[in-house]
């Protein structure tokens, strides 16, 4: 075995006496193979994972060409060099670590090895929040936010709030990552600026919608859920609770504002004047409290407030 060793050595290095990488016939690559396009912002920025597999070639060396598929821990196995790491670098790398691993073991003098991904089998693309089939999704080829979206079988529009968040990896180590927000509203009117193209391991998070609160002396108090991110003027949001009942003192109505930072704020608004056009209908914000106070203020009231205030201050958060 030994023997058979040396002589392979010695095959391979006078084989290589003879490269010429700038010789190379492109003619001579077979296009029933050719792979899809990477989903990554470049091809040359596409970093290799599981289940991947490879085309590999050592120019004029038949005998270390190879067509492995990456394992779950990212090693390829490769004649004469055994297991190899793959996952996690780019085709260039690799190229650049198997003809040093060939040089050092005195394989090939001069390698010149040439690295294609054939089958692209690690390219997820994470959805979450308001669609209807969260998931790890794995994508080939060129895909846009729309085709992402349409393969979690679309928005959910009982819950879709105002934001769909593309989250995209650094490209470099140390490098901030790339957030982009779209309006879910302008998404929908079909604005094609918005349909981005998405690319392996980005993160498309669809925002859950926001809700504002009516609370006091309205037919039905609660929660109503901002669907698709539209807002609600406080007149619009006491017709939802069903108007006022007969002991609303409308003149002392107010506003109770939540900031993420943890401040309250609160804002009197005469309902009676907006609903006479003698003030302007104020629009809420997400996670507004709309109070409407009965004209006897009871223990039993302000407690009820406060327990809402607590709940909206926790969603605040939590929430993403």
């Amino acid at each position: 075995m030994k023997i058979l060793g040396i002589g392979i050595v010695l095959l391979t290095s006078v084989i290589c006496l003879g490269q010429n990488p700038s010789t190379v016939d492109s003619s001579a690559d077979s296009t029933s193979n050719k792979p899809s396009a990477p989903a990554s912002a470049s091809g040359s920025d596409y970093r290799i994972g599981s289940d991947d597999q490879l085309d590999i070639d050592v120019f004029e060396v038949m005998e270390l060409t190879a067509a492995p598929r990456v394992t779950a821990s990212g090693m390829i196995s490769l004649k004469f060099l055994g297991n190899f790491q793959a996952g996690g670098l780019t085709p260039q790398e690799l190229e650049r670590a198997i003809e040093k691993a060939l040089k050092e073991k005195e394989l090939v003098n001069e390698p010149h090895v040439t690295v294609r991904v054939r089958d692209y089998g690690s390219q997820p693309v994470t959805i979450m929040g308001a669609v209807h089939k969260a998931d790890v999704y794995q994508i080939k080829g060129e895909k846009t936010l729309s085709a992402m979206i349409s393969q979690a079988q679309g928005l959910d529009a009982n819950t879709v709030g105002s934001t769909i968040q593309v989250i995209r990896a650094p490209k470099q180590p140390g490098a901030e990552r790339e957030v982009i927000n779209i309006s879910v509203v302008d998404f929908l009117r079909g604005d094609a600026a918005l349909d981005v193209p998405i690319y392996a391991n980005d993160r498309i998070m669809v925002q859950a919608a926001e809700s504002v609160y009516v609370m006091g002396e309205v037919r039905q108090p609660g929660e109503f859920v901002l669907k698709n991110g539209l807002n609600l003027t406080v007149l619009q949001a006491i017709t939802k609770g069903g108007g006022y009942t007969k002991e609303a003192k409308k003149q002392d109505s107010k506003i109770i504002r939540i900031h993420r930072d943890g401040r309250r704020e609160e804002i009197k608004v005469d309902v009676d004047k907006m609903a006479n056009f003698k003030a302007d209908d104020i629009e809420l914000m997400p996670n507004d409290i709309l109070v409407i106070p009965p004209n006897k203020v009871k223990a039993a009231f302000n407690r009820t407030v406060e327990s809402t205030i607590g709940v909206v201050s926790n969603r605040l958060i939590y929430r993403f």
